[in-house]
This record gives C-alpha cells, structure tokens and sequence, in this order.
C-alpha cells in the first residue's frame, strides 16, 4: 500500500500554490536529480539520437537547413532539442504547458555538452555542431543562438500553428504525465500541423515514476536515474 501513499502525496502537491517552484526545488535539492548526472545526460542525449535517426531513416526531407522540428514538453533544461541543433537541425518550435525553462540548467547543458562533443561525437558516429558560447542569458536568446522558438504557457492540445507547418514532431517522457483524453487530442493536433510525408518520434518512459517523492506535472519530463555528478 505504500505506492498508494506516495501517489496521494503527489497529487496533493500538485494542487499546492506554487507547485511548479515546489517541483523544481524537490528535484534540484531532494532527489537531486538537476542538473543530470554523467550518466543521465548521455542516457538522454543518446535518445535524442534515437529520435533524430528515425526522422532521418523515414523522413521526406534531405535538406536539414529546410526542416522544422517540433516538440511538446521541453521541461527545464532543453537537452533534447539542444542535441537537435547540434546534430544540424536550424529550426524548432517548442511548446510548454507552463514556462519551465531554468536557464541555469540550460547552461549547464552547454557547458557538458562541450565538454563532452569528443566523446559524443565518437559514441555517435557523427560529427556535432559546437554548442559553446557564453551562458545563456534569456529565453529570446534560444531563437537566435539555436534555432529553438519557446511557446510557454501553450496548450500542446491547441498550437495555432498552420496546417502541414512542421517535418518531425517528439516527445520525450512526457506523454504518461498527461490524461489519456488530452493525449487523444494533443496526437490530433499533431496530425494537423504535420506535413504530408513527416514523422512523429514518442517516447514513453515506463519506470515507476512513484519510487521518488516527486510530484509530477503534464507536459514536463522528469528523471529517476541515480545521482553521479561529473565530467564526461
């Protein structure tokens, strides 16, 4: 019955003022699951590739410079869409049901993917596009420096992106998060806003959300692995 507590414990968090704030503290500070441990950011980052290896097998378009990619629920730290530009993606729209993006984490992304472009580039088979530069400083700063345009708070259920609009759409660890009847209506969506030909990549994250005391919200990603901090 233990699950059950935990599960009632979450769904009593989510429903607190400042839930949000209150999510993103028990990550970075209890579960210290933020910023990714080694093993974590590889882990996603190789995910990313999956993603990216299924546009590229399936897709239509032979041109990168010529694609827009799309993603619904970025969460805090952009690593997948970040892997995205560097494997040469320029244009991606992204959308949040609530402004999730921590900059903080998004530097700490750049930085670790610097560090680590050797050895990714290596583990991959390809090479990367850099994604050094100082520290991000603002959300406006995504579009110019990566291609990356934010949409937060947007509903995943109701873009207002034109019909036909996007090549690839994703998403990582997001969709268990969200009511089967939202999920219905944010792949109609998809569908809409997806261009004859294109692809669409989910992945579903199947571990027991429930064995860390983390509330979890729609539209977000979370992660469970075990805390290792270092360098690639």
């Amino acid at each position: 019955m233990r699950w059950l507590a935990k599960a009632a414990l979450q769904k009593a968090l989510t429903l607190c003022p400042g839930s949000e704030r209150l999510n993103y503290f028990l990550q970075r500070h209890v579960s210290k699951n933020y910023p990714r441990s080694e093993k974590d950011f590889l882990h996603w980052i190789d995910i990313a590739a999956q993603h990216f290896h299924v546009f590229v097998e399936h897709g239509s378009a032979n041109n990168l410079s010529d694609v827009t990619f799309y993603e619904f629920g970025a969460g805090w730290d952009l690593l997948i869409l970040l892997a995205y530009h560097a494997f040469g993606v320029n244009r991606q729209i992204v959308v949040d049901i609530n402004p999730l993006i921590h900059l903080e984490l998004v530097s700490d992304t750049l930085r670790r993917f610097s560090a680590c472009k050797g050895k990714l580039e290596a583990s991959l088979n390809r090479t990367l596009r850099d994604l050094g530069g100082p520290p991000l400083r603002s959300v406006a700063e995504l579009r110019k420096r990566f291609g990356i345009i934010y949409h937060a708070p947007l509903d995943a259920r109701s873009t207002g992106l034109q019909p036909s609009y996007v090549d690839f759409i994703s998403s990582t660890a997001t969709l268990e998060h969200i009511p089967p009847s939202d999920i219905y209506h944010i792949l109609v969506e998809c569908s809409g806003i997806l261009k004859p030909g294109g692809i669409m990549s989910h992945r579903v994250d199947m571990v027991d959300h429930l064995h860390i005391l983390i509330p979890i919200f729609p539209i977000t990603t979370s992660s469970n692995f075990p805390t290792r901090r270092g360098a690639c």
